[in-house]
């Protein structure tokens, strides 16, 4: 480093000539590393020497203030990911949280190996598939580490979760490293790292048990062992970059995409000396097959076995971007993810990008390597379009580039205010005053944004799970309401059906042949959010009208209104008749209970009734 050369040379007074004659160095170069040094106070001067500062002025320069900052930040991404950390499973996208956290706690249970070389087992088969659970997915990384921690620790929702959280939070010290890495810049990794750590796509899921927060630091590790074998060759850090994307990529296959600005900075003059780095080479690929051999594995002999399908193909749908319902939903969906504030400051990120790409003679590896992320995010889409348009976290893989080209943005306006004289001269630090309040613009609507989703609860799956879980017994299934209400399987500690099945055969089949005896028909349609027994009993007449002559109602829970109490969910099972019309008479002549339940912006009470106890 040219910065620690001089000041190594700088035991005493010297100059410029001295200096450049010492390190054999441009002298205009020289110049302006030394005008940036005393700007940063490293160096002093009478116009004629230069000199080293004391060494603790140095080191606190140099060292102390990113570090500190840094530590401030990944303290409160850390405090922003624990909120809810062993709150009921009834949260916005409780289906694929108890998706995972079942796989764990069958794995924790069972074994890693009952059905196979790590086949997870889910809580939720299919009507007419293997009724073990047993299926072909990805690699279970989360679920696997969460099956460890539970049987270390104990089935404990804070145990799961604080295994994503802390990958989560991973990612914030990763996205500084790699960073000021590229751009060889404290404010823009600095930046970066602010914004992964209040980023409502990255706060809100790692709450949530889900392989998108696996993937995503493992993508990251592969960046940064990547950036160190480019610095210094050494076979370890490639042989590492490779292990950590192909881990990443078999966890999520979208995760894939990090390649791409890994090839943007690639050094290809390297190719030519491919004897020296052969093995190297050799190591990655053989490391990189892992992929396609679990590939191979779940989707073909997994598959067969427990007649289940796993068919990527079917979800590249690219002419899905042509659609009007396509960019409805990625407008909620980036509202979300980064809000749009922080989307169009990401989209001014790129062209300035592109802009300066074009005009400049030489471009730095941070620049190349966020010309990839914008090739990438392209790629991603096209392939993706299909997916993206079933939930936000879906965005997960690019996510880190969107946060690059938002902090690229806001460094690249507080470049330009350096150009600002006010009566002829620079403001001071005007940079920074720039930086600073474009993030304190940003943080208030990614909070809203957190917020919100951490405010999407399905309340009660919780309560009617824990009467299921005293009252069932061994090897009966319950039939739920889908959508939202998977949570219920979760603290239920059972296995149910893919919803209400739609016939009255599929009905009579899953009470004869998976001794499915309960029925939970929750009164929230999502993402509407009206009232929707009527909505579901319309297609559902037949199977609605036998569940009512064929099940009595063991539980029910409801909220007070102004328009009297509204039902949230009905928990019937098998044996004798239910009466919608008595609804209001159960109610009064039983005990009433209530659980409350805390959002960001106070509680909502729930009450419920046990009808027989």
């Amino acid at each position: 480093m040219l910065e620690e050369d001089i000041l190594d040379f700088l035991t005493e007074k010297k100059t410029l000539d001295e200096i450049r004659s010492e390190l054999n160095i441009n002298k205009k170069k020289l110049k302006r590393k030394l005008k940036s040094m005393l700007q940063d106070e490293i160096i002093e001067s009478d116009g004629d020497y230069y000199w080293k500062k004391s060494e603790k002025s140095v080191r606190i320069h140099t060292s102390y203030i990113p570090i500190v900052l840094l530590i401030a930040i990944v303290i409160l991404g850390f405090y922003l990911r624990i909120y809810h950390i062993d709150y009921p499973v009834i949260g916005y996208h409780n289906w694929k949280d108890e998706h995972y956290l079942g796989e764990a706690r069958n794995f924790a249970r069972d074994g890693f190996f009952k059905y196979g070389f790590f086949v997870p087992v889910w809580d939720y088969p299919g009507l007419r598939y293997d009724p073990s659970g047993a299926h072909s997915d990805t690699f279970p990384l989360v679920s696997i580490l969460g099956g460890v921690f539970f049987m270390i620790f104990g089935i404990k929702l804070w145990v799961a979760r604080m295994i994503t959280i802390l990958a989560s939070t991973i990612s914030i010290i990763l996205m500084y490293f790699i960073i000021k890495k590229l751009f060889n810049r404290e404010d823009i990794a600095i930046v970066s790292s602010f914004l992964t750590s209040i980023s409502p796509l990255f706060v809100f899921y790692a709450h949530n048990f889900q392989l998108v927060n696996m993937g995503l630091p493992l993508m990251l590790f592969s960046i940064f062992f990547y950036l160190k074998w480019i610095d210094n060759e050494k076979w370890w850090y490639f042989v590492l970059a490779s292990f950590c994307i192909t881990l990443s990529t078999m966890t999520k296959y979208s995760f894939l995409v990090g390649i791409i600005p890994i090839l943007f900075i690639f050094p290809f003059g390297r190719i030519k000396s491919w004897r020296k780095y052969f093995k190297q080479y050799l190591s990655a690929f053989l490391i990189f097959l892992m992929f396609p051999t679990w590939y191979i594995y779940s989707t073909q002999i997994v598959a067969k076995e427990f007649s289940t399908h796993s068919k990527v193909s079917s979800y590249i749908q690219p002419e899905k971007i042509l659609t009007s319902h396509w960019w409805k939903m990625m407008e909620s969906y980036i509202r979300d993810n980064y809000t749009m504030l922080g989307f169009y400051f990401a989209i001014l990120g790129v062209i300035l990008l592109l802009v300066g790409y074009i005009h400049l003679k030489k471009r730095n590896t941070g620049e190349k390597f966020l010309l990839g992320c914008f090739v990438g995010i392209m790629g991603f889409i096209f392939i993706m379009a299909g997916k993206l348009e079933g939930h936000s976290y879906h965005q997960f893989p690019v996510a880190p580039f969107v946060v690059m080209f938002i902090s690229y943005f806001i460094v690249k306006i507080g470049d330009f205010s350096q150009r600002l004289k006010v009566e002829g001269k620079g403001v001071p630090f005007m940079n920074l005053i720039i930086i600073f309040l474009l993030l304190v613009v940003l943080f208030p609507p990614m909070r809203e944004s957190a917020n919100r989703q951490f405010d999407t609860q399905f309340f009660g799956l919780d309560v009617a799970g824990e009467y299921l879980k005293e009252h069932k017994s061994p090897g009966e299934w319950v039939m739920h309401s889908s959508h939202q209400a998977y949570g219920l399987l979760w603290h239920a500690d059972m296995k149910g059906t893919r919803g209400i099945p739609r016939t009255v055969e599929d009905i009579k089949f899953a009470e004869e042949k998976l001794n499915a005896s309960w029925v939970f028909t929750y009164n929230f349609c999502y993402p509407r959010g009206q009232v929707c027994f009527e909505v579901y009993s319309k297609p559902y007449e037949d199977s609605w009208s036998y569940i009512k002559n064929h099940y009595s109602l063991k539980q029910i829970a409801f909220v007070r209104s102004s328009k009297g109490n509204i039902p949230v969910y009905y928990l019937l099972k098998k044996g004798g008749t239910f009466d919608e019309n008595e609804l209001n008479s159960i109610i009064q002549s039983k005990n009433i209970n209530h659980r409350d339940y805390e959002y960001t912006k106070g509680i909502q009470r729930m009450y419920y009734v046990n009808v027989e106890k």
